[in-house]
């Protein structure tokens, strides 16, 4: 038989476990829905409602078209995706609690996005309905969800912090993108390893590799010194304080310039992102970029 010690123990636990469950109610936010087209099927709208939990999120994905109906959306699958805290630069971690052949892959991927996205433990129920659509079309489809600003749709008690400050959210970063070109050409040298660039070269970066002293350097410069060059190029600046944790700026930036068959070498500074563009080509490579800018920015405002 319990004593009066072990009953008050039980008591005091009990009331712990009502305080918690109420602190988890009142951290959960009212669902908020989001809908667009598919990408490459107009006539199919994708519908997305998000509900933050305490500790993680809940996103349910649906599909209408004209030729389906709500009333008859079959029961799809549902994945549980969260970060790998052991190693954060993998792949989140998923388990299927319901699996479905038609819903589970694109289930999955969706679900391993968001949690790397909102870096929370994310709940994913799908019955989406792709009408004759291809893995290369649904993975655009997976690249419009995964480009939402997830973290806008979070209450700020859920964001979570960062010790390493800048913008991480990729729509804000490529919506608010400016960029400025810096006047000089610059030009890319090599010397051996265990030797220094000359006294007096003017050093805009350096790096060290096993084969080698890398340093960026003016064409006025490198030629003063009687240097050998390579990869004329001129500098342009994101102006926007991107964090050194943001995913998929720098990729999607050159995602676009190789549409434009436009060479990009890229080099991250402690506040902003450089781009050498091969000299001649700095006024396309721009204009690429700034039409990406607009459209990200137009798709931001529609999804606010």
């Amino acid at each position: 038989m319990a004593g009066p010690l072990a009953a008050a123990d039980r008591s005091a636990q009990l009331a712990e476990e009502q305080v918690d469950n109420d602190e988890a109610v009142s951290n959960m936010t009212a669902p908020k829905d989001l809908s667009f087209p598919l990408r490459l099927s107009p006539q199919t709208t994708l519908h997305i409602q998000l509900t933050v939990l305490a500790t993680s999120t809940l996103i349910l994905l649906t599909t209408r078209s004209q030729s389906t109906s709500s009333s008859n959306s079959a029961l799809g699958s549902f994945v549980y995706a969260m970060p790998n805290r052991l190693a954060p630069d993998s792949p989140p971690l998923s388990t299927p609690l319901y699996a479905l052949p038609s819903s589970i892959e694109f289930a999955t991927r969706v679900a391993k996005i968001i949690a790397k996205r909102t870096r929370k433990p994310t709940y994913v129920g799908c019955s989406v309905v792709f009408e004759g659509a291809t893995v290369e079309e649904e993975m655009e489809d997976i690249g419009d969800i995964g480009d939402i600003d997830w973290h806008y749709y979070l209450p700020s008690s859920m964001e979570l912090t960062s010790s390493v400050p800048g913008e991480r959210s990729l729509p804000k970063l490529l919506s608010s993108l400016e960029l400025s070109m810096h006047p000089s050409i610059f030009v890319f040298l090599t010397f051996p390893p265990s030797t220094n660039p000359p006294s007096g070269l003017f050093q805009q970066m350096m790096f060290r590799e096993a084969e080698g002293l890398t340093v960026i350097s003016t064409l006025d410069s490198a030629e003063e010194h009687g240097l050998s060059y390579t990869f004329p190029s001129r500098m342009i600046t994101c102006e926007v304080h991107s964090s050194l944790e943001a995913v998929g700026f720098i990729a999607e930036m050159a995602r676009v310039l190789t549409e434009h068959d436009l060479g990009v070498n890229p080099v991250s500074g402690f506040y902003h992102d450089h781009l050498f563009i091969p000299r001649g080509c700095e006024q396309n490579a721009i204009a690429a970029l700034k039409a990406m800018a607009l459209r990200a920015k137009s798709k931001l405002e529609k999804q606010a």
